[in-house]
C-alpha cells in the first residue's frame, strides 16, 4: 500500500480568571457586630449552585459522531456502511469513493471521531466480524489458473491508522505456471508470507485460525451500503 494518512487533534484550554473587591464601608463597633452561627438544617442544605455548575454536557453517541462526519463528507460518488470490526458493540463507519475505490473507516474514541483506516485503494476490501481483521483481494493477468491472484490481511489498532503505507500483517498468494511457450498448465505455486517471514501453509492456516479469520470467506464492507442521505437517515434514529 502506497499511501500516508496524516492525521491530526489540536486541543485549546481556555482560563477565565476573575478578581473581586470589596466596597469601602464604615468601620463597625466591635461590640455591635453580631456572629451568625449556622444551624444544623443551614450545614446539611445542599447547594443548588454548586449543584448546578457540576452539571456536565451530555456525552456523545457514536449516531451524534457519525451523523457529523458523514453530513461533513464531500462528494456524490460516495456510499456508506455501518460494519462491526473490532471487539466492542459499537458499529464502525464505513465511507467508500467509488470513483477512486478509497475506503476510510472510522470508530469512536473518547467521544470523538478516530480514523482506523485511511483513504486505502482498493477493488473491494472483506471483513471479519469482531476480529479487527480485514483483507484486500487482487488479482492478475485475469487470476484463476491462468494468472496471480492472492489476499493482503491488516489488523486494526486501537491508535494507529492504517494507511497505504502500512505493511500488511499477513498474505498468501498464487502465481499459475506456464510452459516455455506461454501456455498455461493449470499448476501454480502457493506462498504464505506472516510478517514479512516466509511459513508452511499449515502454519499460515493455524495463524488466521488464531485471528478469527473464518473459512467463509468474510463480508465485504459494502454489502448493506446506502447513500448520504439513507445513512443520515439512518444515524437519525
Amino acid at each position: 500500500m502506497k499511501r500516508a494518512c496524516l492525521s491530526g487533534m489540536a486541543a485549546l484550554l481556555l482560563f477565565a480568571l476573575s478578581a473581586c473587591q470589596a466596597a469601602d464601608k464604615e468601620p463597625q463597633d466591635p461590640e455591635t457586630i453580631v456572629i451568625h452561627e449556622p444551624t444544623a438544617d443551614e450545614l446539611t442544605e445542599p447547594d443548588s449552585v454548586t449543584d448546578e455548575d457540576a452539571l456536565t454536557e451530555p456525552v456523545q453517541t457514536y449516531q451524534d459522531v457519525y451523523y457529523q462526519a458523514v453530513a461533513d463528507s464531500i462528494g456524490d460518488v460516495r456510499v456508506y456502511s455501518l460494519v462491526y470490526l473490532d471487539e466492542d458493540e459499537i458499529p464502525e463507519l464505513v465511507m467508500l469513493n467509488r470513483e477512486l475505490d478509497l475506503y476510510s473507516i472510522y470508530t469512536v474514541r473518547d467521544d470523538g471521531l478516530f480514523c482506523m483506516v485511511d483513504s486505502v485503494a482498493a477493488v473491494e476490501l472483506v471483513y471479519y466480524e469482531h476480529t479487527g481483521m480485514f483483507h484486500e483481494f487482487w488479482r492478475f493477468n485475469g487470476g484463476g489458473d491462468e494468472g496471480d491472484y492472492g489476499r493482503f490481511f491488516w489488523r486494526v489498532s486501537a491508535d494507529e491508522t492504517i494507511t497505504e503505507e502500512t505493511p500488511c500483517l499477513m498474505q498468501d498468494e498464487y502465481h499459475a505456471l506456464y510452459t516455455q511457450d506461454g501456455v498455461p498448465t493449470g499448476n501454480g505455486d502457493y506462498t504464505y508470507i506472516y510478517q514479512g517471514e516466509h511459513v508452511d501453509e499449515q502454519t499460515y492456516q493455524e495463524l488466521l485460525s488464531g485471528f478469527g479469520v473464518a473459512d467463509d470467506g468474510g463480508r465485504s464492507f459494502t454489502e448493506n451500503a446506502v447513500g448520504k442521505e439513507e445513512m443520515l437517515a439512518l444515524l437519525s434514529k
